[in-house]
């Protein structure tokens, strides 16, 4: 009597099903245990907002260290991205794309922080070569070439009200960022940037006079 072959499942495309139905899994326990801790950072946890910062601090350092190119300020930048997570946890719609939105804010960060850098940089070099009548490259003030210059430079800022002349020194003389420059004087960063402008539009009109 015959017997029927019995058919031997394939055994490689078992494996695939089951690498399969195991990954599906995984994706499963991920996505509910970040929906999870996103609904309870939502309700003040914040272990459970720790938890999601850690699993997000590689994506998010990478894309403002591409950015920025700068440790130093990538590091302050991360750590707005933070910050601006927490505050507006209530704006995610949809809890499982969590890692998703915070890369578009440090992305969205880190681009305006370099915008900032940039034109920043362009009012020193730009402001120093109204002063120097020479070169757009950022000289101290106190390297100008042509002593009269300087020292009609140096009254024009003795005339500026105390609040303008302090910021002018600290910025340029001493080299500090704007934001250092709030922080030592307890203001916010937008209040030093308008008294610079407000002095470097006086210290204009004070240079364009001279004979």
């Amino acid at each position: 009597m015959s017997h029927a072959a019995v058919r031997e499942p394939d055994a490689p495309r078992a494996w695939r099903d089951s690498a399969r139905d195991a990954s599906r899994d995984l994706t499963y326990d991920v996505t509910r245990a970040i929906t999870r801790d996103v609904c309870r950072a939502r309700a003040g946890d914040q272990t459970a907002f720790v938890r999601l910062v850690d699993a997000a601090r590689p994506s998010v350092r990478a894309i403002v260290m591409r950015v920025l190119r700068d440790p130093e300020l990538g590091r302050d930048v991360e750590q707005d991205v933070y910050a601006t997570a927490w505050l507006n946890l209530s704006q995610l719609c949809v809890a499982e794309r969590f890692f998703h939105w915070i890369r578009r804010i440090a992305r969205n960060l880190a681009v305006r922080s370099l915008r900032v850098r940039v034109r920043e940089r362009a009012q020193v070099e730009l402001d120093v070569a109204l002063a120097t009548h020479a070169d757009a490259s950022p000289f101290p003030l106190d390297r100008l070439i042509d002593s009269e210059t300087r020292a009609a430079l140096y009254a024009a800022v003795a005339s500026l009200p105390p609040t303008s002349r302090e910021v002018i020194l600290m910025h340029y003389r001493d080299g500090r960022p704007v934001d250092q420059v709030a922080e030592q004087l307890g203001v916010r960063a937008d209040a030093v940037r308008q008294r610079l402008s407000r002095a470097r539009a006086a210290l204009r009109r004070a240079l364009s006079a001279r004979p």
